[in-house]
């Protein structure tokens, strides 16, 4: 009661520079009535709650600091014990700051929800001249959100390599909604960072917008076939991106994809070679995808891969209206009597097939009588 009390003169209070609270009894309700009354105040720079429970007393001092200081250009707030309720006086104070410089968070008790608070508030552009130092906090995405916000106070950045950084899915979300209106990035290096499905539909989704990205890698992390369908899809709206790099992760079809950018976009490429990685007919139907539209390929090595029969139809229809291809080398790929069928009902149409192997499959007399 008397918190509320207080927070109703207050509201008048225009002029009040200094308040001063210190061991009271007012808990983290009280406190938010008080620093909603002073919201329209734009003269108070020092708002002292030390000694009263649970109201992240720093932080709200702090909070009227960055509003209302024109003059603060550094603002210290090490172990000061600020957690995700205090972080949200932070970050609304943040968004319409223009002077403030740096800002030191570390060591204090900030978790994901503070993250997600200051981040919202980090959108804004007016903040994004401030340096943020959040290392040491409880969750460790603060040592990568502080990489991230720095990058972004940088006008241009051509290139970031963030390798073995452990940013996971939530740190991807963090840097893909900067990268998506960025001008200036060409290079992004994701490798070893345990980015799932979810990471690489964030990805996928930048791809969607981003004009200037060239060179993508995601070396060593954990997406798998789901995530590579996504990217996949991603990449039929995108024009610019020229290198994908997803080896050694979970999915087979990393390969069909990284070589189905390399042939979009190399103009001199004539050879298809992809051995022993098991792409099965998916990464054949991803594969039959790009070379729908590039035609200057002339050789398809794709030995040991389990295309079956499935796979061999979508690249019969490839074969059948290919004006380049001479040599298509189908060997140890599960392909039985109707693969063989679809291969030779192509070859009626086909004019510049030269070799065909099919050696240690599954085809029996039948298939042969086609073929």
């Amino acid at each position: 009661m008397g918190a509320q009390c207080l927070a109703n003169i207050l509201r008048n209070k225009k002029m009040l520079t200094e308040l001063d609270l210190r061991n009271n009894c007012i808990g983290d309700y009280g406190t938010l009535q008080i620093a909603d009354a002073l919201q329209d105040n734009v003269k108070l720079v020092h708002f002292d709650l030390r000694g009263n429970e649970d109201c992240d007393a720093n932080a709200i001092d702090a909070s009227f600091q960055i509003r209302n200081n024109k003059k603060i250009i550094a603002l210290d707030l090490r172990s000061k014990e600020i957690g995700d309720k205090g972080v949200k006086y932070i970050a609304g104070a943040l968004k319409n700051n223009t002077t403030l410089q740096h800002l030191d968070l570390r060591s204090n008790n900030i978790e994901k929800n503070g993250i997600d608070i200051l981040y919202s508030g980090w959108r804004h552009k007016t903040v994004t001249s401030t340096k943020l130092y959040l290392s040491g906090n409880k969750d460790p995405t603060c040592n990568f959100f502080e990489r991230i916000i720095n990058i972004k106070r940088k006008q241009v950045i051509r290139i970031i390599s963030l390798i073995n950084n452990q940013i996971g899915n939530e740190g991807v979300q963090y840097l893909v909604d900067w990268i998506r209106n960025n001008q200036s990035l060409q290079r992004l290096d994701l490798s070893d960072n345990s980015i799932t499905d979810i990471g690489a539909g964030y990805i996928a989704d930048m791809l969607k917008e981003n004009l200037t990205l060239i060179e993508l890698i995601l070396r060593s992390n954990k997406i798998q076939d789901t995530g590579v369908e996504i990217l996949t899809d991603a990449m039929e709206k995108n024009t610019t991106l020229k290198c994908l790099d997803l080896d050694s992760n979970k999915s087979v079809l990393c390969c069909a994809l990284k070589q189905g950018v390399t042939m979009l976009h190399d103009k001199v490429l004539t050879k298809l070679i992809l051995k022993d990685n098991n792409i099965g007919h998916q990464g054949a139907k991803d594969l039959a995808n790009v070379l729908n539209n590039v035609k200057r390929i002339q050789n398809i090595s794709l030995i040991s891969n389990k295309i079956s029969d499935r796979g061999a139809q979508l690249l019969a229809v490839i074969l059948k209206e290919s004006p380049a291809i001479v040599l298509m080398d189908l060997r140890s790929n599960l392909i039985g009597d109707e693969g063989a069928f679809h291969l030779a009902d192509a070859l009626k149409y086909n004019q510049t097939l030269a070799t065909l192997k099919l050696r240690e499959n599954d085809i029996g007399p039948t298939g042969i009588t086609y073929l």
